[in-house]
């Protein structure tokens, strides 16, 4: 049976810092983070929404919508924006930026579902989710 959000607020706050952690499997749970489960974090955790909000904003493995995690996701930190990110962000159908991943000394992160991609360019990202391999045209 799936736990509810009371039962894993609960059990977090037999932690010592459960913020985190709830967060994680509520993300797990749901795929994503509704704007319901965050309020019962709030209230069950005492801590204040805007509190709630800038920390999953900071961490980018949150999905605060359904299916989130799906679309890549492009580091837009000001290193990124330097290298190119936002000509990537328009050229991947369904990116959306996000802040700065930390990974300042690799080319520009892309991150979808739970992979991490670096150092491609769009068209190696989107033939990389391609689940056959393009048919070989031409006279054998």
């Amino acid at each position: 049976m799936t736990p509810t959000n009371d039962e894993l607020i609960a059990e977090a706050m037999t932690e010592e810092a459960p913020l985190l952690p709830l967060l994680h499997r509520i993300h797990e749970r749901d795929g994503y983070l509704s704007e319901e489960a965050l309020r019962s974090v709030s209230k069950g955790l005492r801590i204040p929404i805007a509190d709630l909000f800038g920390t999953i904003t900071f961490y980018h493995h949150f999905a605060r919508d359904p299916g989130g995690f799906e679309a890549p996701r492009v580091c837009t930190g000001p290193i990124c924006c330097l290298k190119g990110a936002h000509d990537l962000v328009a050229q991947l159908d369904g990116a959306t930026g996000m802040p700065c991943s930390g990974r300042c000394d690799e080319p520009i992160p892309v991150i979808r579902g739970s992979q991490t991609f670096v150092g491609l360019s769009a068209s190696q990202l989107t033939l990389g989710d391609t689940p056959v391999p393009p048919a070989k045209v031409g006279d054998y």
